[in-house]
């Protein structure tokens, strides 16, 4: 779904994925230094410019406050999880997102 969405350039099967991770940094490997720190800079330029650092610094906070509201709440807490009968994380966020599934 994401390679059809144009938001990855490559999908490989898990089985496949070490050895094509390995491959494609060995062709990064192969490019000389200098360009490579010029493609860098150039992208973090155009993500500084689009407000990247700043959207990932707002983000920060706004899950920092999340997590403090819901603490406050008690809705993160062990006890809050016990009393609704969640014994895992894993249960836990099947819970969590299984109020989601509707929207699919």
């Amino acid at each position: 779904e994401a390679y059809r969405l144009g938001m990855v350039n490559k999908v490989v099967p898990l089985e496949k994925l070490q050895e094509e991770t390995l491959d494609l940094a060995n062709r990064i490997a192969m490019q000389g230094a200098s360009s490579l720190k010029y493609i860098k800079q150039a992208v973090n330029f155009i993500q500084d410019n689009q407000g990247f650092r700043e959207g990932i610094r707002y983000f920060i906070n706004l899950h920092q406050l999340t997590h403090a509201q819901r603490t406050l709440m008690g809705a993160d807490s062990p006890q809050a999880a016990q009393a609704q009968g969640v014994t895992s994380v894993r249960e836990r966020i099947a819970r969590r997102d299984g109020q989601f599934k509707d929207k699919e």
